[in-house]
């Protein structure tokens, strides 16, 4: 469980051979899920993860925003997740997409 006084983020992941984003997500401990993108699996981000590892160096990542409200979080994560190009979370950005389409800022925080 959250607690409270912590505010949601939006980080990418970020390839330093390339200094390309291929990741963006949402968490409140980042630290804690950069973690367990490096070595779970079923994250999205863990192949490419491994393929930085073997390189001789490892994932970084960057903080695009911070949030008081998940729904804020959530709102700048879908907004990246269209943009970027070439992001291993591919999968989400159709059906998060469909979620914000046709709504603008000022309509869906209020």
């Amino acid at each position: 469980m959250r607690p409270h006084n912590l505010p949601w983020k939006v980080y990418g992941l970020i390839d330093p051979r390339d200094g390309r984003v291929f990741y963006v997500g949402v968490s409140y401990i980042v630290q804690s899920r950069v973690v367990s993108h490096n070595s779970d699996p079923a994250s999205s981000a863990w192949h490419t993860c491994r393929e930085i590892v073997e390189s001789g160096t490892k994932p970084d990542y960057c903080i695009f925003g911070s949030f008081a409200l998940k729904r804020s979080a959530l709102f700048l994560e879908a907004s990246l997740i269209t943009a970027i190009p070439k992001l291993t979370n591919r999968t989400h950005r159709d059906e998060r997409k469909k979620l914000w389409d046709g709504v603008s800022m000022d309509q869906y925080l209020n």
